[in-house]
C-alpha cells in the first residue's frame, strides 16, 4: 500500500520557494569567465579604434579580423568550461557589446573620421574615444561580477 501525499501548507510552500529562489543555478567562477570575455571583448573594441588610427586601414582590418577569431575562440572556450549561464549574464553581455558598437559606430568612428579629414585628430581625442567605445562593456563585467557577488 502507499502513503498518501504530505500536505504542504500555504506557509511552508512560501517558505520553498523563497529558498528555492535564493539559491543560484551561476557558479561565481563562471560570472568570472563571462565578466573577463566581456572586458576582453571591450578591450579589443577599443585596441581597434587606436588600431585605426596607429596603422593602415588594411592592417587594421587584418588585427581586427584577428581579433574577433581569438574573441570566438574565447567564447567557444567558456560555452565549453562553464558549467552554467549565471542569472542576467547573458543579457549583460549582450547589452554591453551592442551598446559598445552602437558607440563605435554612431559616434567615435564618425567624429575621428571627419576629424582625421582635416588633420585635427589627436591622441588624447583618440584614446577618448576608445574610452568611450569600451565603457559599456566594462560597465557589463563589473554588473555581472557584482551579481554574482551578491548571490
Amino acid at each position: 500500500m502507499t502513503d498518501p501525499p504530505s500536505r504542504v501548507t500555504p506557509e511552508q510552500a512560501r517558505q520553498q520557494l523563497q529558498e528555492a529562489a535564493a539559491r543560484s543555478l551561476g557558479s561565481p567562477r563562471d560570472g568570472r569567465l563571462y565578466a573577463a570575455f566581456t572586458v576582453c571583448a571591450g578591450v579589443t573594441m577599443a585596441l581597434g579604434i587606436v588600431l585605426l588610427h596607429l596603422v593602415s586601414v588594411t592592417a587594421a582590418v587584418v588585427a581586427t579580423a584577428g581579433a574577433v577569431v581569438l574573441l570566438s575562440a574565447f567564447l567557444m572556450w567558456i560555452g565549453r568550461t562553464a558549467r552554467t549561464v549565471p542569472r542576467r549574464t547573458r543579457t549583460l553581455m549582450q547589452v554591453g557589446a551592442t551598446a559598445s558598437t552602437v558607440v563605435m559606430l554612431m559616434v567615435v568612428t564618425p567624429l575621428l573620421t571627419m576629424s582625421s579629414l582635416d588633420g585635427t585628430t589627436s591622441w588624447p581625442m583618440v584614446l577618448a574615444g576608445a574610452v568611450a567605445v569600451a565603457a559599456p562593456n566594462l560597465i557589463a563585467a563589473v554588473l555581472i561580477e557584482r551579481s554574482m557577488a551578491t548571490r
